[in-house]
C-alpha cells in the first residue's frame, strides 16, 4: 500500500511550501503533478487485488510474481521527481525572499529551515538508491536512512505547530504586507527600533510597569504608534499586547521556579510582573503553559 503513494512526497512537500511563501490557492490543472501516482496506482492494480494469500506470498518472496522487478525504475522516477520539486522549491524559496525583504528572521529561520529538511530527504533518499541498485553495499542504516530523515521532517514541522503556529502558514505574511504596504517605515529603521525594543524589554524590563501601552512605547522608542505596532508585528508575529504578556509570563515563571523558600505567592508573582489582576495573569498564563500558576507551582515544588 505504501508504493501506492511513493510518488506524492515531491508534490506534496513543494504544493506545502508553495503554500507558506505565496498566495497559492491549488487548482484543478495542478492535479497534472499528480500524474505518476496515478500511473504506479494502474501499474499495481493487478497486485493490489490480488487474495491475501497470494500477496503473504508476495511479501515472503515464495511467490511466482517477483514484486522486487517493480523497485529499481520506481526508485528511478521517484528519484528525478525529487530532485525536479527540489529544484522548484528552492526557486520558490530564492524568489520569496528576494521579493519580501521584510519577512522576519524568525520566518526566513523556519522557511530556511525547511528548506534544508527537504533537500537533506533528497540526498538520504539518493543514498537509497545508490544501496537499492547495490552500488553501495547494503546496510540497515543507509537503507532505513531516508524513513528517519522524513519522520524528523514530520515531527519538526508538528513542533513548530505547536510552539509558532503563525510561523508555519502564510496567513501572517500576507497580513503583514497588505497591512503595511504603505508603511513610510524602512528596513534600516525598523531594525534600529526592534534593538531598541529588545532592550527596553530585557534590560529595562518594561513590561513591569501596569500602566504600560503602545502610546507610552512609542514614546519611548521615540516613534509613532503606527512604526511601533508594525515593528512588533513584523519582528515578533504578535501584537502589542500578546508580545507583553509574554515576557511577563516568562518572568512569572521564573519567579515560581525560583521561589525555593515560598515567600511568594501567586497574587504577588502577577502584580511583580505587570498584572493589575489575578485572574488575567491566571488567564494569560494558562494560555502559554496549558495549566494554572498553582498546577505549575505544584509542579515545580513536586520537581
Amino acid at each position: 500500500m505504501s508504493t501506492v503513494i511513493v510518488f506524492v512526497d515531491g508534490p506534496l512537500l513543494y504544493f506545502y511550501f508553495k503554500s507558506i511563501t505565496e498566495k497559492y490557492v491549488f487548482k484543478k490543472q495542478h492535479l497534472v503533478h499528480l500524474i505518476p501516482t496515478l500511473v504506479i496506482i494502474v501499474v499495481l492494480f493487478p497486485l493490489l487485488v490480488l487474495p491475501e494469500e497470494e500477496k503473504l506470498k508476495i511479501m515472503l518472496n515464495t511467490s511466482n510474481i517477483n514484486y522486487a522487478s517493480f523497485l529499481p525504475p520506481m526508485v528511478f522516477v521517484k528519484f528525478i521527481l525529487l530532485y525536479g520539486y527540489g529544484y522548484f522549491v528552492l526557486k520558490i524559496y530564492n524568489r520569496d525572499i528576494r521579493k519580501n525583504p521584510k519577512i522576519s528572521q524568525r520566518v526566513q529561520k523556519w522557511q530556511r529551515n525547511l528548506v534544508g529538511l527537504i533537500f537533506l530527504y533528497i540526498v538520504s533518499f539518493s543514498v537509497y538508491c545508490l544501496v537499492v541498485i547495490r552500488v553501495i553495499p547494503k546496510s540497515e542504516f543507509l537503507y532505513h536512512f531516508q524513513i528517519w530523515i522524513m519522520t524528523s521532517m514530520v515531527l519538526y514541522i508538528g513542533f513548530m505547530a505547536y510552539i509558532q503556529p503563525k510561523i508555519i502558514t502564510n496567513t501572517y505574511i500576507i497580513r503583514i504586507k497588505d497591512k503595511y504596504r504603505n508603511s513610510g517605515l524602512t528596513i534600516s529603521l525598523s531594525n534600529e527600533l526592534k534593538e531598541e525594543l529588545l532592550y527596553l524589554l530585557n534590560d529595562q524590563k518594561i513590561y513591569k510597569m501596569n500602566d504600560i501601552n503602545l502610546e507610552k512605547l512609542s514614546m519611548m522608542l521615540n516613534t509613532t504608534r503606527h512604526n511601533t505596532s508594525q515593528v512588533i508585528n513584523e519582528h515578533f508575529q504578535l501584537n502589542f499586547f500578546e508580545l507583553i504578556n509574554q515576557y511577563r509570563i516568562t518572568e512569572a515563571s521564573h519567579l515560581l521556579k525560583n521561589d525555593t523558600h515560598r515567600n511568594l505567592n501567586i497574587i504577588d508573582i502577577a502584580y511583580e510582573v505587570g498584572f493589575n489582576n489575578k485572574v488575567t495573569f491566571n488567564k494569560t498564563f494558562k494560555k502559554h503553559f496549558a495549566q494554572t500558576p498553582s498546577q505549575y507551582l505544584k509542579a515545580v515544588r513536586v520537581a
